[in-house]
């Protein structure tokens, strides 16, 4: 025999992946069966160690053309492996084996139909009543007893309402035959009061019990249809819970000890836990795109009651929306999750984002977090909630990189302005420098001529340059902007604004982050 391989098939992944094909076209496939193979000889012998059968001496050949899906894919992507293994679930009796019994031809068996069979019994408890009335008529302490009354409530009680009325009939002919009395002669009711009430009695005591009893009968069957309802959702409902509590330790295993678990995140998040708001959003794009595996990550500004948000940098051509600036006029769902600091994640074939990501700090969105595209494997439940989870810990980090700004802006900035020092203007011209390296942001900075004083002229262009931009100065009274996401070659526009304040381009450095180094070091 040809020792065949077998694997567990997943029936809800294996349909699902059909539709993502349908769907989608080609598409990535995971967890459509699992990895541990298992060959037909191995299941042979767990089957026979399990019912105690006599294992058979059977020669087994390797199968020829039979390959196992390679899961080397999901287990390096998803630091996914098999929540059940066939082997164990048999050694352990979760699986059973019966034997599929021998059909056997049933031989058809006559029987009486129940209301024969309680007519039946009905006449014959009549004659034993009837015989014990008679024979103790004419005893001192038995003729007391009204037996053919205790056979109408002995059958009102065993039987239904039908026996019932046909007990209350045979008991009242008895009862007219032991007075010798028949119903011809009975031509007064007054005369024959006693024997109308003996009738009167059997029907009505009869109906009354029967009637009573069958009441108590349907309640108890009831209530024993709700019992046995009840048994079944408790095995349901234990069988669910079992399975959950499997799959529940599964997940926390592979979030303890996975490649994509806590371990990452912890390790991805510690990047983030810096002082500098620019270099967290810079580092934010990169967790982000390694979290969720796309490439297609922008990192927004924006301002209070402003549904203009301005690109501070990108990973890729793609991402952004709409060029430099975002208008959320046009996606009003989106302009209100931004502004209460929520995660939005948008509709499939909307021509919406898939996931737009706002930190709100101080009531103004410091930061606006777009994933373009999303891949169909991380479109879950469980990204979701990384994602939230981000945003919550990117609030934190941006708030304590803002507070510490603002407490050292002293030491940062020249007094009563906006200009950033030397050395901090320098490590702003070198965050942008390396962020143009890995093609986030291009960047130029540019002196500027002005007149007047330092302070009125960096009020001038403040009001002039983009909340990306940022003034600063070599202590010799140059002043000096950075330009976030502007080229050398697209400052026309940014000139006739200066001009238009009084203040004057001179000259756009080359290699600035060297000039101003030498600056600083000077």
């Amino acid at each position: 025999m040809t020792a065949h391989m077998f694997q567990p098939l997943h029936v809800s992944d294996f349909v699902d992946a059909i539709k993502r094909v349908t769907d989608g076209g080609e598409q990535y496939v995971y967890n459509v069966c699992g990895s541990d193979g298992m060959s037909a000889e191995r299941l042979y012998q767990l089957i026979c160690q399990q019912e105690s059968f006599p294992e058979q001496d059977v020669r087994w050949k390797e199968p020829e053309g039979v390959t196992l899906a390679d899961s080397s894919r999901i287990r390096q992507e998803l630091g996914w492996s098999d929540v059940r293994n066939l082997e164990k679930q048999l050694q352990r009796g979760e699986i059973t084996y019966e034997r599929a019994p021998a059909k056997k031809r049933n031989k058809k068996t006559w029987t009486i139909p129940a209301d024969i069979r309680q007519m039946a019994e009905n006449l014959l408890l009549f004659e034993v009543f009837f015989v014990l009335n008679s024979l103790c008529s004419t005893h001192s302490l038995f003729s007391r007893i009204d037996w053919l009354m205790i056979y109408v409530i002995l059958i009102s009680i065993s039987y239904n309402i039908y026996q019932s009325a046909l007990a209350a009939v045979l008991a009242s002919a008895a009862f007219l035959y032991s007075q010798g009395l028949s119903i011809q002669e009975m031509t007064s009711f007054y005369t024959y009061g006693n024997v109308v009430l003996a009738f009167v009695q059997f029907v009505s005591l009869g109906l009354m019990v029967s009637y009573t009893t069958n009441l108590f009968k349907q309640d108890a069957w009831s209530v024993r249809l709700d019992l046995e309802m009840l048994k079944e959702e408790y095995e349901d409902l234990k069988a669910i819970n079992e399975e959950n509590v499997l799959i529940k330790n599964e997940y926390e295993e592979r979030l303890l000890t996975s490649k994509t678990g806590f371990p990452k995140l912890y390790d991805l998040i510690s990047r983030l836990m810096v002082q500098e708001p620019d270099r967290i959003l810079m580092e934010t794009m990169q967790v982000i795109s390694e979290l969720v595996r796309t490439d297609t990550v922008a990192v927004y500004q924006g301002q209070a009651g402003s549904p203009w948000l301005r690109l501070v940098a990108a990973l890729s051509d793609n991402s952004a929306m709409d060029g430099k600036t975002w208008n959320l006029s046009g996606f009003p769902r989106i302009y209100d999750a931004v502004a209460k600091g929520e995660l939005y994640q948008g509709e499939f074939g909307s021509g919406e984002p898939a996931a737009v990501l706002s930190i709100v700090c101080r009531n103004v969105p410091a930061a606006v977090i777009l994933i373009k595209t999303l891949p169909y494997e991380c479109e879950t439940l469980y990204h979701a909630n990384l994602l939230k989870t981000m945003s919550l810990l990117l609030r934190d980090a941006m708030e304590k990189a803002l507070q510490y700004e603002e407490l050292s802006r002293e030491s940062r900035y020249v007094k009563d302005t906006d200009v950033l020092k030397p050395e901090a203007f320098h490590k702003r011209v070198l965050l942008a420098e390396e962020k143009a390296e890995k093609s986030m942001a291009e960047y130029c900075v540019v002196e500027l001529l002005y007149s007047g004083t330092l302070a009125e002229a960096a009020g001038l262009v403040s009001r002039t340059i983009r909340v990306t931009d940022c003034l600063g100065t070599d202590g010799e009274g140059k002043l000096f902007v950075m330009l976030n996401n502007t080229a050398s070659g697209n400052l026309e526009y940014l000139q006739k604004r200066l001009l238009a304040c009084g203040v004057e381009v001179c000259s756009v450095l080359d290699n600035p982050a060297e000039v101003l180094g030498e600056l600083v070091t000077a």
